[in-house]
């Protein structure tokens, strides 16, 4: 928020600016829990299902299909929070029918006292990851940890650019703060990249961005390219109308999988085009805070995917894979440990995937202090089952 002094013209209309920005914010934190989906069949997963049902006729068939969607929910729930114990997402099958598009019928079996069916089921996708999101995120171990890189072209006539605090990154940002997510961006890794760097990252493919998102200590990288266009409208004079449209894609920091992406849009008027792409720009950010969220939530459930035994060790400063390799190949001897592979390597960060069932206390004591290719580890932080060390 830029500072407002009275009898400043400008900085008044930035001030009016902001308070509608964080009324706008407020409205959008405030709908979160009850978010819906306005998407087309893009966001629909479709499943095919059977239920059962006593009787026949008509009620049968529809106990029978609501059979099959109880039973498909609980898949889609046991799969999306990993986990089969699914006591804290009972309000989700209890009212299965609201994430319900529709579904098709595509047999029907009638055999004296009972009725079965065979059914495709469509459900809306992104409202079921809402609600689990929006459920769970109190009983995470930890706050969700997010990473922020925004190219921003807020002039047409300017090349895309990844400033420090962008408007849609500062806007995301401060979104995603309030819903209590620990945000890092570009400013937290200022002079380890070239801005040409950022730029490529931003504008490249899935396995840049994938690789980029490794290399970071969070949950999820956000990806994203704001930009803004202007078009002259049908009597409107002078005025123009400046449209900001925003990409952004998530990927998950520990596999670098690409598990979202999102955009939205937003179009403003007015004659100072500078004020009207910036009010453009936060408006359409805004609009993303929620599923972005949401993405994060689902991340850090989604750690557990390997089971009980799995443990994330980050190495920060490796220098040379050979190091990496020798503490890997050194692991796989010790004891209660079952796996150890490498899933990523550069001379800044690696990381480490172990099967192991002991104690997480036994295992960072076996870590802390070794001595691995003329450089000793050191633990950092150990959560959960994430270690955190560095060669020092």
């Amino acid at each position: 928020m830029r500072p407002w002094t009275t009898g400043d013209d400008g900085a008044l209309k930035r001030a009016l600016r902001w308070r509608r920005v964080l009324l706008a914010m407020a409205l959008v934190l405030s709908l979160l829990p009850s978010a819906r989906a306005a998407a087309g069949d893009s966001d629909l997963l479709v499943l095919r299902a059977k239920g059962h049902a006593e009787g026949t006729g008509v009620a049968a068939r529809r106990n029978a299909a609501a059979d099959a969607v109880r039973k498909v929910m609980r898949e889609v729930l046991v799969k999306k929070a990993h986990t089969e114990d699914l006591t804290l997402l009972r309000p989700i099958m209890r009212f299965a029918n609201r994430y319900v598009a529709r579904y098709d019928v595509l047999r029907v079996d009638e055999r004296e006292e009972s009725t079965g069916v065979e059914a495709d089921i469509y459900l809306h996708d992104r409202d079921i990851d809402r609600d689990i999101a929006r459920i769970m995120l109190p009983y995470l171990p930890r706050r969700p940890k997010l990473f922020l890189l925004m190219g921003e072209k807020a002039d047409p006539k300017r090349d895309l650019v990844v400033p420090d605090l962008g408007i849609a990154e500062t806007t995301l940002r401060d979104g995603l703060k309030g819903l209590n997510l620990a945000v890092t961006g570009s400013d937290s890794i200022a002079g380890l990249y070239t801005q040409r760097q950022l730029v490529d990252v931003v504008k490249g493919g899935a396995s840049t961005g994938a690789r980029f998102a490794m290399e970071r200590e969070s949950d999820v990288v956000v990806v994203g390219e704001a930009s803004i266009t202007r078009e002259k409208t049908a009597g409107s004079g002078e005025v123009m109308r400046s449209v900001a449209r925003i990409n952004l894609r998530i990927f998950r920091s520990f596999d670098g999988d690409m598990i979202y992406d999102l955009s939205s849009r937003a179009a403003v008027y007015g004659e100072d085009l500078a004020d009207a792409a910036e009010q453009a720009l936060e408006d359409a950010a805004l609009k993303l805070v929620g599923d972005t969220a949401m993405a994060a939530v689902l991340a850090v459930l989604g750690r557990s995917m390997h089971g009980s035994d799995h443990v994330t060790l980050t190495l920060e400063n490796p220098r040379t894979e050979a190091r990496v390799t020798a503490l890997v190949t050194a692991l796989r001897d010790a004891p209660e440990v079952t796996l150890a592979k490498t899933l990523f390597y550069s001379e800044n960060t690696a990381r480490v995937q172990l099967g192991y069932g002991g104690p997480m206390s036994v295992l960072s004591r076996l870590l802390d202090g070794c001595e691995v290719e003329g450089r000793t580890l050191k633990i950092r932080s150990v959560v959960g089952r994430e270690i955190t060390a560095r060669f020092e």
